[in-house]
């Protein structure tokens, strides 16, 4: 791509560099969001897929920085997946990393709260007593929604 750039009194201004730069991100952020995308319609027809695209998510969003709003829920969806498919140990390692992101800003109550209520329905729902005592003290430990602090009644 060229560059053009022009006077203005004194006063240069360079055309091109940085949409360049606002463009690079932008193609990162459709990345991602594509990813997500992908993940969440193969989530049931092919769950390896979909875990492929949701840890996808995960690195290009973690390369970004701080944001976290695909990530968050990439990492919803990986704890689910893992544990239908039986990998419990990265089932709760991408749940422990999820909890890290609960008192960030970025992350709603909504967010919050349905998340954890997902993960926690989906668990619940097919785990046997054996499974649930390593996956519940995790959510105690964690039992505080962003921005108000107030304790989620729902969680345990």
């Amino acid at each position: 791509d060229e560059e053009y750039e022009y006077e203005s009194g004194e006063e240069a201004y360079e055309y091109g560099s940085e949409e360049e730069e606002g463009e690079e991100e932008n193609d990162d952020e459709i990345e991602i969001e594509n990813a997500f995308y992908e993940g969440d319609d193969s989530r049931v027809s092919d769950p390896v897929k979909a875990l492929e695209m949701f840890e996808k998510v995960v690195t290009l969003e973690t390369s970004l920085g701080d944001e976290i709003k695909w990530r968050f829920k990439a990492l919803k969806h990986l704890v689910t997946i893992q544990y239908n498919l039986g990998n419990h140990e990265e089932m709760v390692k991408r749940y422990n990393e999820l909890l890290q992101y609960i008192s960030n800003s970025a992350v709603t109550r909504n967010e919050c709260t349905d998340s954890i209520n997902s993960i926690l329905e989906a668990v619940s729902s097919g785990a046997s007593a054996k499974e649930l005592p390593f996956f519940v003290p995790d959510v105690r430990n964690h039992a505080h929604c962003p921005q108000d602090g107030k304790q989620r009644a729902a969680m345990v």
